[in-house]
């Protein structure tokens, strides 16, 4: 059993572009502002008209765990795995699993690059791995 993201109408062009292979962040109309996760309107200045804009995918791991501990059936074959905050080079900070390296291997401060995780046919998430 998976554990997928709905989209709705506000993240909707986001999982659209993520199964493209883009990684794209709102950005403000008004005030420029670009954020993570998707939302009606503009954290700062609270417009509601913004654009996606594409991200580099980039950035340096801010914080992270390691989940030892299965929290749910659909993930209990998948520990130890790593999840990540990572500060992206616009801005915004995102959350999402960290790839292809041991535990031992990260560290706060460490550059990190998107990739895209093909789930299910419809499906497509986000990663992050150490560049």
């Amino acid at each position: 059993m998976l554990i997928l993201p709905q989209a709705d109408v506000i993240t909707q062009p986001y999982w659209d572009r993520a199964r493209n292979h883009e990684l794209c962040l709102q950005k403000c109309v008004h005030c420029e502002n670009v954020w993570h996760p998707p939302t009606p309107v503009c954290p700062r200045c609270q417009s509601n008209r913004y654009d996606w804009t594409p991200s580099s995918g980039k950035g340096t791991i801010y914080s992270f765990t390691v989940v030892q501990h299965s929290t749910h059936v659909a993930v209990k074959d998948r520990v130890p795995y790593i999840v990540a905050l990572v500060t992206l080079d616009e801005g915004p900070r995102m959350v999402a699993n960290l790839l292809d390296c041991e535990p031992h291997e990260v560290k706060v401060g460490q550059r990190v690059r998107t990739i895209f995780q093909q789930v299910t046919p419809d499906c497509v998430l986000p990663q992050f791995v150490l560049e």
